[in-house]
């Protein structure tokens, strides 16, 4: 849950997240904000698994996926700088379903 350290929260939410209601209830609602637009720190977070935004560059919050595995792109981040860079992926490894 926000606020807590990782070691005190739900693993299930931890791995599961993608909106924010509140409560942790409606993990998955478009209509609630996405969790990292709410994350005040104090530490950056850099996250994956949310291929669809194509990468996400907020000031505490940093996606790196960007569908390498859909056959977009792999990406990484130069820690000191923030700055991000990316390559082709060589190949569908699993389509989109």
């Amino acid at each position: 849950m926000p606020g807590q350290h990782p070691s005190e929260s739900d693993p299930y939410l931890l791995t599961n997240i993608r909106t924010w209601d509140g409560a942790g209830k409606r993990l998955w609602n478009h209509n609630d904000p996405c969790w990292f637009e709410l994350y005040a720190g104090p530490k950056p977070v850099i996250f994956g698994h949310w291929a669809a935004l194509e990468g996400v560059s907020q000031p505490l919050a940093y996606g790196l996926d960007t569908g390498c595995v859909y056959g977009k792109k792999l990406t990484g981040m130069w820690w000191d700088s923030k700055e991000t860079f990316a390559v082709p992926a060589l190949q569908v490894y699993s389509p989109i379903d």
